[in-house]
């Protein structure tokens, strides 16, 4: 089942250093973190969202990173200026945006996300398609408020670890089977060490790293 494909008033809120793995939070005395604005464009209810956000905290959590929430206003197609400068401004990679819409234009209905970089391999953005996720019967061992977390912290993978960042294992698997699936509803399904280390690595020295890795 193919359900992530990766083509090309504020509030904060934060992800528990408690939740943080003990040799993440021993490195230099606090882990690296990442600042996500939210755009809830599809209007998903505050609790899914609550708890959709703390998913995505977890995950990253797990692979010692800290995430800082912002939540942007929607978008106004009469007003466009922002809602602070936090939910226009955006800095690979340590502060990305997201936006919840309800479908996307020419996107298929098994579809739940999409992630956008340059050919530097430095994105910023990502769109999640929540229509396509909450009609889904492909995910019954998973609530939506859930799903909606993986599929975040999937795409923000993806714009986390560049190009061609699918692997067989863990949240950046490509195409999620039941065994996936199982292991996402009991909460063990997360970064692999090797991605973990190189999100850590890429949070802290930047495009600089991939720029290096291409030459």
């Amino acid at each position: 089942m193919q359900l992530l494909r990766r083509l090309l008033p504020l509030t904060l809120l934060y992800a528990s250093p408690q939740l943080l793995p003990a040799h993440a939070r021993a490195l230099e005395g606090s882990p690296p973190k990442v600042q996500i604005s939210l755009f809830n464009d599809a209007e998903v209810s505050p609790e899914i969202l609550s708890r959709g956000q703390y998913r995505v905290s977890v995950v990253l959590a797990q692979a010692g990173v800290q995430v800082e929430w912002v939540a942007c206003r929607p978008r106004d197609r009469t007003n466009f200026s922002p809602a602070s400068p936090d939910c226009s401004s955006f800095t690979w990679p340590e502060h990305l945006a997201v936006r919840i819409v309800r479908r996307g234009i020419s996107i298929k209905e098994e579809v739940f996300g999409q992630s956008f970089q340059d050919k530097s391999g430095c994105g910023i953005h990502a769109s999640i398609y929540y229509d396509n996720l909450a009609t889904s019967k492909s995910h019954a061992e998973l609530s939506d408020a859930d799903m909606l977390g993986f599929a975040i912290a999937h795409e923000i993978g993806h714009l986390l670890l560049g190009p061609h960042s699918h692997s067989a294992h863990g949240v950046m698997q490509g195409n999620w089977q039941r065994a996936a699936l199982i292991a996402a509803s009991q909460g063990n399904l997360f970064f692999s060490k090797h991605e973990a280390n190189l999100i850590r690595m890429r949070l802290v020295k930047g495009c600089d790293l991939l720029r290096m890795a291409r030459r």
